[in-house]
């Protein structure tokens, strides 16, 4: 029975392995966290930025590279759990989406204008 042979798996394998994705790094980086607490982080060269929520350590020091022409020296990513909601006029219940945020530290002497 040709369904069950390991001919077919190699041939299916050999495929994926030889397309190759262009690495788009525009969509990582959201968009910068600005509040009170990362604020202050800016005096200690820690820069906070909302990332997308599949992107890597490697994926988000890249995209901050090509970005703001400034090469990272630690990146920390927390993943934030959404809030629980209620709609006040229907009262139906709900919950507002998670998030994935980006410690970025940078080299003492670099900074990078957020604006």
């Amino acid at each position: 029975m040709a369904l069950f042979s390991s001919k077919s798996k190699k041939a299916k394998a050999e495929v994926v392995e030889n397309v190759s994705m262009p690495q788009d790094l525009a969509h990582v980086i959201l968009r910068p966290r600005i509040t009170e607490k990362a604020s202050a982080n800016i005096a200690e060269n820690v820069y906070v930025f909302d990332v997308a929520s599949g992107a890597t350590k490697p994926q988000i020091k890249a995209a901050f590279l090509a970005s703001y022409k400034v090469s990272p020296v630690t990146v920390r990513v927390v993943n934030t759990r959404g809030t629980a909601t209620r709609n006040m006029r229907t009262g139906k219940r709900g919950k507002t989406a998670d998030n994935r945020k980006a410690y970025i530290v940078l080299k003492k002497g670099d900074t990078i204008s957020i604006t």
